[in-house]
């Protein structure tokens, strides 16, 4: 199975996404904090990850460069 992480503030939308990809995918939810998902990427190892900034304030830059 597939497996999807999805990284972001743990609010509504996060949740109706990772339920929308739930028995589809295998879901791992993470906090948008940059050494959460860092290791959570090492343990989980996804492939493929969705940031979603709703409800995100600031997004720590290190995040976007830690996947290019």
């Amino acid at each position: 199975m597939k497996r999807i992480l999805v990284i972001g503030e743990l609010n509504q939308t996060v949740s109706n996404i990772n339920r929308s990809l739930n028995g589809k995918f295998e879901t791992q939810l993470c906090m948008d904090s940059y050494e959460r998902v860092r290791g959570m990427t090492r343990v989980f190892q996804p492939h493929m990850i969705i940031l979603c900034l709703a409800g995100v304030g600031e997004l720590d830059d290190r995040i976007l460069e830690f996947f290019c």
